[in-house]
């Protein structure tokens, strides 16, 4: 297990990310394993592009909110994720690109 997340769609059709987690063992300087929490997060956010959704919001940590920031272009850190399907497809198209870029044989 590399990591989980939870999520619900909500009765207005968005998607509430209810949690992400990586096992700590990826964290350590492992070269084989890292991104983790990154894809899990693109793998969501292409979900809800395939959903329609109009939103996806949750509640941040302490220790995720500067990573959301950076991730979706936020203007601050908050303890409230809330992002657009315009900010989720950004975030989805540069990770890919990313992927691309180093994952080429």
């Amino acid at each position: 297990l590399l990591g989980f997340c939870l999520f619900h769609r909500t009765w207005a059709g968005n998607v509430f990310l209810d949690f992400l987690a990586a096992h700590p063992a990826t964290e350590l300087d492992n070269p084989r394993i890292s991104g983790v929490g990154l894809g899990l997060l693109c793998h969501l956010c292409d979900l809800t592009h395939r959903l329609r959704a109009g939103r996806l919001w949750g509640e941040t940590t302490a220790r995720s909110a500067a990573n959301y920031r950076g991730y979706f272009q936020l203007p601050e850190e908050t303890d409230l994720l809330a992002v657009g399907p315009a900010q989720q497809d950004l975030f989805r198209r540069s990770v890919r690109a990313r992927w691309d870029r180093e994952w080429r044989p």
